[in-house]
């Protein structure tokens, strides 16, 4: 069927991979810069990666007595000592002229609705026109061209310089190419996601492309499972119709290190949920006289029916601590002409736990933006190049092999068995060496025996061939983080090191590709973002570990 391939041919100077909130600034910033720019998106713009949960926006915002220093301590707090503060400080100066762009364009209100959240966050409702529409028509007036229902598979570099990357329609029989100054990445995380669960943004498309291009990826030992009921675990749109409907405000508390979420007036209360004391506690709220839910109960945020449950989301990491790591404050990953924002970039504004709600859409208009405005910057200083035709052709090869492939292995069970490794409340979430070590040798006997002897009928297959070899290398990036940090921190909880480390642990697990394989190193965080090392452990990290007892003051 490859040999019925066609290709074609696409220039420009900045080309965004990702349609999400993070793709769609990066875009706007380029073109309003004049350079020619190109959006290719696995799905459709306005209805990719953040986008089709889109409720709240964490603003910084003086006027409403914000103060700087206040979110800096809170956020190092819950993101436990692992937050880029530079990253942090362009959250602070930035996120409310995105917010009032996304009002401009009708994206959101008009209305000023907002609350305090978990001490740091001023969350504004996104309750706008449809976003499908309106962003696809801000980004065409614009003048940027939309590519949609591509998936990239490989980015193409030339002299250690990305210069385009290479792409299948996910329907049709054409092969693209995509010749470029600069790339910026916004293609997503991703997660082991069960049946039936929303796939969206799930196989870290991104994450593979830039770690075969030679960037360092991060954030890896760091998961946020999500929780959902165990009546319709599936049913995330009628959480999502909630949130909309009613009015969302936070009270100071954690649930996985984020804070708690209630829904007025309607509350969904646990009658028999499993103990969670270390993610719901009411024992702080300010209870009015009309609040329905009695003391000591706790509201569960979102949660159709049923008891709480995890890992509707497996192996998805802190949003905006996982991905791409870059080098400096400008999104650029290391590597010449490659750029990442949003859930693709490892800019840790939220460390080693997710602090407050809206922070991940937030930090992807930030980043977006900022990481459109470098990527133009360097696309403007840059010649074209223009003799690299046989990486294409190089590329294209491996990219339609397995629809040559007369025998091999189905993607969707190399999948499955996957999730049934990755997917395990012991594996992931209570980590041990021994489960680990145990996951990973699996992981790499699939990646040394069955990832390169996959086939594929169609261009669905095809896709699904190469989202499971990115699943499969980001299950191996996974499992070799979470090893090599041997302590607990924020969402990472290991059974047989339960304690905080300051003295070896303040440290993030980058991974890059070596000449054998994965090359992991800690890359230290700075002394003045350390906070203060004098506090006491109970002090300095309120949130207990099963096993840290110990350390606690009485």
């Amino acid at each position: 069927m490859s040999e019925k391939f066609k290709s074609i041919q696409h220039e420009c100077d900045v080309l965004v991979v990702g349609g999400g909130m993070a793709g769609f600034f990066a875009a706007w910033k380029a073109a309003s810069m004049k350079q020619r720019v190109i959006v290719v998106d696995k799905g459709t713009v306005g209805r990719s990666g953040f986008t089709p949960w889109a409720n709240t926006f964490s603003v910084f915002d003086e006027a409403l007595g914000d103060d700087a220093n206040e979110w800096i301590k809170a956020v190092q707090s819950k993101g436990e000592y692992l937050v880029n503060l530079d990253y942090f400080h362009m959250q602070i100066s930035d996120s409310l002229e995105r917010y009032r762009q996304l009002q401009e364009w009708g994206i959101v209100d008009e209305r000023e609705d907002w609350v305090k959240g978990s001490e740091i966050s001023a969350q504004k409702y996104l309750k706008g026109g449809d976003r499908r529409l309106i962003m696809p028509k801000v980004l065409k007036e614009a003048g940027v061209k939309l590519v949609e229902r591509v998936m990239l598979t490989e980015l193409i570099k030339m002299d250690n310089r990305v210069v385009g990357a290479v792409g299948f329609h996910m329907e049709e029989p054409v092969a693209h190419e995509f010749k470029c100054k600069t790339l910026v990445l916004c293609a997503g995380a991703g997660g082991y996601k069960n049946a039936g669960y929303p796939i969206h943004g799930s196989t870290f498309d991104g994450d593979a492309m830039a770690y075969h291009a030679g960037a360092s990826i991060s954030g890896k030992d760091f998961m946020d499972f999500h929780f959902t009921g165990d009546v319709h675990p599936w049913d995330v749109f009628a959480m999502e119709e909630e949130v909309f409907v009613n009015k969302i405000y936070a009270t100071p508390g954690p649930i996985m290190g984020g804070p708690r979420i209630g829904i007025d007036p309607i509350f969904k209360v646990a009658e028999s949920a499993p103990p969670l004391n270390n993610f719901i506690d009411d024992a702080n709220h300010e209870q009015s006289e009309n609040d329905p839910r009695g003391k000591g109960r706790s509201v569960l945020p979102l949660l159709p029916q049923g008891n709480i449950i995890m890992g509707s989301a497996t192996g998805l990491g802190v949003h905006k601590s996982e991905g791409v790591w870059p080098v400096d404050n400008r999104c650029f990953s290391g590597v010449e002409g490659l750029y990442a924002a949003g859930d693709a970039l490892a800019s840790m504004i939220c460390g080693a736990s997710y602090p407050t709600t809206g922070m991940g859409l937030s930090g992807s208009a930030v980043q977006g933006y900022r990481a459109g405005m470098a990527a133009a910057e360097d696309a403007e200083k840059t010649e074209k190049i223009t003799e690299y035709q046989e990486n294409f052709q190089h590329a294209k090869e491996r990219m339609l092999a397995p629809l040559k492939s007369e025998k091999g292995f189905s993607p969707r069970w190399l999948t499955q068995v996957l999730q049934s490794i990755m997917t395990p409340y012991y594996v992931l979430l209570v980590m041990e060496k021994s489960r680990l070590e145990s996951a990973l040798t699996q992981v790499e006997y699939l990646r040394d025996t069955i990832a390169n002897r996959l086939k594929a009928k169609d261009n669905h297959e095809l896709r699904l061939v190469h989202e499971a070899k990115n699943l499969l290398l980001n299950a191996e990036m996974k499992l070799r983080a979470c090893l090599m940090r041997e302590e607990s921190r924020g969402n990472h909880y290991r059974e047989d090191f339960p304690l905080r480390n300051d003295r070896e642990w303040l440290s993030w697990v980058l991974i890059s590709k070596g000449e054998k394989g994965m090359v992991l190193t800690k890359r230290a965080v700075p002394e003045n973002w350390r906070g203060d090392l004098q506090q006491e452990y109970g002090e300095r990290y309120p949130l207990s570990f099963p096993g840290d007892i110990h350390m606690r003051r009485v």
